[in-house]
């Protein structure tokens, strides 16, 4: 009985390290992406303000 409630356990944190490894995988992603538009975006914006000028 306690066996089992211990694979239990294991198998639990098991699959929450699972969920927390993929989910910071996402967000990091998410940030990278989000820098790189941010970065295209600017650089677009200085050189059409450079062509005006």
């Amino acid at each position: 009985m306690t066996t089992a409630v211990m694979m239990m356990m294991i198998l639990m944190m098991k699959m929450i390290m699972m969920i927390i490894k993929v989910v910071v995988v996402v967000v990091v992603v998410v940030i990278v992406v989000v820098v790189m538009v941010v970065v295209v975006v600017v650089v677009v914006v200085v050189m059409t303000v450079a062509a005006a000028v």
